[in-house]
């Protein structure tokens, strides 16, 4: 089509446009938008058809599920009144829901997992935001997934110093990743708080550390699978968290955030470990 001059291709395309407005029936005044979304009703039931085969006959329920969450989804409105008549000691606890890019060592060995090997992702740092405007109404510690942590801590891309997670080491020294940080809240009063941060990890460092499994293995999903953070992990790794706070003891009450098409299940699983479960930030 090189060779084929401005006008002729012009020309070419206005008839092609003038037939495709005659076969679905489009005025001839009408916009673009409108000539597609013809073509998108004529064709619904091919396309809906094609969909069912490739992805299944929940297709659709899927997709209008799919839309009333994106369409619902404003972290402006949570519930106040509930939030302050939890029982004290109160914490928070959040699951994550997917992850970001990937990114450094995870370029080059995309089953690595982890901070610094993937960003905490658009949604979780829906979930993050979801969990400040939370701590503003009322301060209390969080345990989270790293995802949501990081982002809260940090921003959408995450923590500034990983490489120590990968070695499976932590603490407070310059380039250290931390499993507890200190977050500051402007709290209901309008004064500064400091709230507890404290994040579930993935462990296949560690298990790497201790000769379980040799790094090249982790390449294998299947053996990755083993040491992946699941939401089960994440009541294990911080139930004896919130079981050894001295910051007013062991919680009596949760407050629970986590993704609409996940938050169920969080919220079995933490009552299956003792919490009360508070569902929000769906």
């Amino acid at each position: 089509r090189i060779g084929l001059d401005r006008a002729a291709l012009f020309a070419e395309f206005s008839a092609w446009y003038r037939a495709l407005r005659q076969r679905h029936a489009v005025p001839s005044q009408s916009s673009v938008s409108e000539v597609m979304q013809a073509m998108l009703r004529d064709r619904a039931s091919e396309i809906d058809a094609r969909a069912a085969e490739q992805i299944g006959s929940r297709y659709g329920a899927t997709l209008t599920s799919l839309v009333q969450v994106v369409c619902r989804w404003d972290t402006s409105e949570l519930l106040c009144e509930d939030i302050h008549s939890l029982e004290e000691p109160v914490a928070l606890v959040a699951f994550s829901f997917g992850t970001g890019r990937k990114q450094g060592r995870g370029l080059e060995m995309p089953t690595l997992v982890g901070p610094g090997l993937e960003t905490p992702g658009s949604t979780n740092c829906g979930l993050a935001a979801a969990v400040r405007k939370i701590l503003a109404q009322r301060p209390m510690p969080v345990y989270a997934q790293w995802e949501i942590a990081d982002a809260l801590l940090h921003g959408a891309e995450g923590a500034p110093s990983t490489g120590s997670f990968q070695g499976w080491q932590f603490g407070g020294g310059e380039g250290s990743y931390r499993l507890r940080e200190a977050l500051a809240v402007c709290g209901p009063s309008g004064g500064s708080v400091e709230v507890d941060v404290c994040k579930a990890v993935p462990t296949w460092p560690r298990a790497v550390a201790r000769g379980e499994v040799a790094l090249e293995e982790l390449r294998d999903p299947k053996k990755m699978w083993k040491y992946y953070l699941g939401t089960p992990d994440v009541v294990d790794q911080m139930s004896p968290l919130w079981r050894g706070s001295s910051g007013g003891g062991e919680p009596r009450s949760f407050l629970l955030v986590g993704h609409q098409d996940h938050v169920g299940r969080c919220v079995r699983l933490l009552a299956d470990h003792g919490g009360g479960g508070e569902g929000g930030g769906d």
